[in-house]
């Protein structure tokens, strides 16, 4: 990390907040190894320290390789910074939004396991009709077949008796 006249921004883009909020928010969600998201709301304050190095604060470059996060929280200047811009009311307003869209998306999570389970339910409800169909053809096929040897051996007997 290198530090260059570190100040806080002192008014914050459009595009800026919509980054920071987008930060924020993706930090409830990280994938797994098999690429399904999960919800990880122990990540959220890295995820507003991220978005308020990169969007609220100025002077400060990081390494291609470095951790924002851990630079921030063990620089005593920078955290500093931070403490501040959590505690400012523009900040604090952004939250609000942060907490709109971190809903949305548990709510699209939760519905793409709806759809998923719902799926596979269907296919398996599927699976069993077709099984249980081609077992009643195969009963159905016995009967007939029964019934057909139970004819042959009643005219069978009815001759023998003439």
């Amino acid at each position: 990390m290198t530090k260059t006249n570190i100040k806080i921004k002192n008014s914050i883009s459009l595009e800026d907040k919509i980054h920071s909020i987008d930060i924020m928010a993706h930090s409830y969600f990280q994938e797994n190894e098999y690429g399904e998201a999960g919800y990880t709301p122990y990540l959220k304050e890295v995820g507003k320290v991220i978005a308020i190095v990169k969007y609220f604060i100025e002077g400060i470059t990081f390494d291609e390789n470095e951790s924002i996060y851990d630079s921030a929280v063990h620089d005593t200047d920078v955290k500093l910074m931070v403490n501040k811009v959590l505690s400012s009311p523009n900040f604090t307003g952004l939250l609000d939004d942060v907490k709109d869209l971190v809903e949305y998306k548990k709510s699209e999570n939760i519905a793409k396991l709806q759809n998923k389970t719902a799926a596979m339910l269907a296919h398996k409800l599927d699976i069993l009709v077709e099984s249980e169909a081609q077992k009643a053809k195969a009963q159905s096929e016995t009967f007939a077949a029964l019934n057909n040897w139970i004819n042959e051996q009643s005219e069978s007997n009815s001759r023998q008796g003439e």
